[in-house]
């Protein structure tokens, strides 16, 4: 086993602002590091965590796995590899983590002390959300099977030698493609247990119960006595035509008939056992056919009766609930007004708030001893790794900050909180960023930034693209409009089948407030946005020719074709608008930025990956071509290989930031004047 050492970083805080070079240009995707799934040991005397990087010359993403134990920390492996989900064993003698290090995913088992390590090598299948058992005897996973198409007719043999074109793809499923990974393969993501030891894995759950969701990737758990497995599914011929539930259900190891104990309707993830035994809690809803529901933390016997709900008075969301060691209360993050912090609540439901800031926790593990460990984000850090105990959390350390050397010689722009009613009386919350050397007797073009979703929420982490912006010379107004989520369920739905619609109004009022400041021109404007913010940019400008510019994101543009060929064209269209398009076509003409595109005379570019299966990139098309036959300026690019949000290669996304400015600079001349 390769080890490499280095020292803890003793870094208290954000990174030192000093006033020097604007160093978040496009090209800086290739320079930020990240820490993520930080992993206590049970008795939290030590750690792992997963460290990343981008190799600029393989424009390629790369995680290694390392460990922190007795104040140093060490790389497992090094080299160009794929390694996430540490996770330790119940005696904290054993690391479990994936790994492709081997040239194929697999799950490799470490012992940190020796460094002996083995490979669970009779594992073929890419696993996924590994967990041990109580015992520590076997590990549970989840793994695509493989199936057969219900339409597959036999062809005549191929001749020996012979170089036919690939084979036509059949389908017969409602959803046929997943985002990132094109056209789904028949088949279904079910459960399996490997001895630790060694051995042919056994898969636990089958068709009819499928393991998918809309909402969340769906976990599991471990009963207590480790007979079954707690997991949320559906049963359904196709798991993907059902989006009103997802129960839990426990799965016996011994393949006996899968028993429900969630009740039907529902919605339940994260689900995690007491340590006694006794209960269950996870975070979920009954399902009320909104766009979005508040996710409350619950608690249930071991047996899935007796319900209550613990934070039903908070009206916001709960994630990454966490068992005390005597089971007596529970810890878990809450989603409030753009930040997410640490709080507890006891069984009888009293709740208490125990990080406070304006920051996101974004991962969190917490050890028998009340240490926990968590990567925490802020508008002037990218995430850090920090350790505190839960009985003092306002004593916090860092203990490695993978971008302190890089960040400390740039100028970041700390966020100005702005809120302001809207025109009907709804509270909106909003921040300013402002360039370099500010100053408030000059006018500033304003960029106006809208986020996705739309159940979604701008807020107080690191925003590498926002910085970007202000350090180019823009005052930057990015804003939480209705439909967002952090302000409790009403706020977040209340645009159901009105999307795009007030949402617009809260925006540009929002532009108005930050008008009056006096130090904005308002014939620089500009907006931009991407997906859900792709189709408030474009929904804008058929609304308004207040901004002289636009880039819109891989944005829906036509509701039609939209539900009609996006991935999650079902749940959509049976949730954002009042019907499908052939039962409600007035409906999708009047939300569709293009069958009110005579009115745009904004000069537009559209941006989108051309194997966006989540908004194809048909979307762009047909409203560049629209706008081009207008005579409106517009330039459409089309980014190859790229999924939705062009995420697969740094360089595109470098390429993406790079347009965007050189559009905005077409028309709009940055910095003051």
């Amino acid at each position: 086993m390769t080890v490499h050492r280095l020292t803890l970083l003793a870094v208290a805080g954000a990174v030192a602002l000093i006033a020097g070079q604007p160093c978040l240009a496009p090209d800086a995707v290739f320079k930020l590091r990240s820490v993520s799934d930080p992993q206590l040991s049970p008795d939290g005397r030590a750690a792992a965590f997963s460290y990343s990087w981008i190799d600029i010359n393989t424009d390629t993403s790369y995680s290694t796995i390392r460990l922190l134990k007795n104040g140093s920390m060490r790389t497992l492996h090094e080299g160009m590899l794929h390694e996430r989900s540490p996770r330790w064993s119940p005696d904290g003698k054993s690391l479990a983590y994936v790994s492709d290090r081997t040239g194929r995913t697999r799950i490799h088992i470490l012992d940190p002390d020796s460094g002996t390590e083995k490979v669970l090598s009779d594992i073929d299948r890419a696993p996924s959300d590994i967990t041990w058992s109580p015992d520590g005897t076997k590990i549970a996973f989840y793994a695509f099977v493989e199936g057969k198409s219900e339409w597959n007719p036999a062809m005549p043999e191929r001749p020996a030698g012979a170089k036919w074109a690939p084979a036509s793809t059949t389908v017969t499923t409602v959803r046929w493609t997943m985002d990132g990974s094109g056209v789904m393969r028949p088949g279904s993501t079910q459960l399996f247990v490997a001895p630790v030891v060694g051995g042919l894995p056994k898969q636990i759950s089958f068709q009819p119960f499928w393991h998918t969701s809309y909402f969340a990737q769906p976990e599991l758990a471990w009963a207590a006595d480790g007979r079954s497995i707690l997991a949320p599914a559906v049963k359904a011929k196709e798991g993907w035509t059902v989006y009103r539930e997802s129960v839990l259900y426990r799965f016996p190891l011994d393949g006996g008939e899968p028993a429900q104990i969630g009740p039907s309707g529902w919605h339940q993830h994260g689900a995690t056992v007491s340590p006694d035994g006794k209960y269950i809690a996870f975070s979920g809803y009954q399902w009320k056919g909104q766009s979005y529901h508040v996710s409350h933390l619950y608690v249930t016997d071991e047996n899935g009766k007796n319900s209550k709900v613990i934070t039903g008075s908070l009206d916001r969301d709960v994630a990454a609930v966490k068992w005390s060691p005597d089971s007596r209360h529970l810890w878990f993050l809450l989603d409030d007004s753009g930040n997410l912090n640490l709080h507890s609540a006891s069984l009888d439901g009293t709740t208490e708030a125990l990080t406070h800031g304006d920051h996101r926790i974004n991962a969190l593990s917490i050890a028998r001893n009340g240490r926990a460990l968590a990567v925490i984000t802020s508008p002037l850090q990218p995430g850090e790794l920090v350790e505190f105990d839960v009985s003092a959390p306002e004593h916090q350390k860092v203990l490695f900050n993978p971008n302190s050397e890089y960040l400390g010689s740039c100028h970041l722009s700390a966020p100005e909180e702005i809120r302001y009613s809207s025109f009907d009386g709804w509270k909106v919350e909003g921040w300013l960023l402002k360039p370099q050397g500010f100053d408030a007797s000059k006018k500033y073009p304003l960029l106006v930034s809208i986020h996705g979703g739309p159940h979604a929420s701008y807020g107080n982490s690191f925003a590498q693209e926002l910085q970007m912006f202000a350090d180019h010379g823009y005052v930057v107004l990015y804003l939480n409009p209705r439909g967002s989520t952090g302000y409790g369920e009403e706020f977040a739905r209340v645009i159901q089948y009105k999307w795009p619609g007030d949402d617009i109004k809260d925006i540009l009022s929002g532009v108005d407030t930050v008008l009056r400041s006096g130090y904005i021109d308002p014939a620089r404007m500009a907006v931009t946005g991407g997906s859900g913010g792709g189709l408030m940019t474009t929904w804008m400008i058929t609304q308004t020719d207040r901004f002289r510019a636009s880039v819109a994101w891989w944005p829906v543009t036509n509701w039609f074709t939209h539900i009609g060929l996006n991935d999650n064209g079902v749940y959509v269209g049976n949730v954002f608008r009042k019907g499908t398009p052939w039962e409600q076509p007035e409906d999708y003409m009047q939300h569709s930025p293009l069958f009110q595109v005579a009115k745009v005379k904004t000069p537009t570019m559209l941006i989108t990956g051309d194997e966006d299966w989540r908004v194809p990139e048909a979307q762009s098309g047909e409203f560049y071509r629209a706008l081009k036959t207008r005579g409106i300026d517009t330039v459409l690019v089309r980014v190859p290989g790229e999924s939705h949000g062009v995420l697969k290669h740094p360089s595109h996304r470098m390429e993406v930031m790079v347009n965007t400015f050189a559009w905005l600079d077409r028309y709009i001349q940055p910095g003051p004047q």
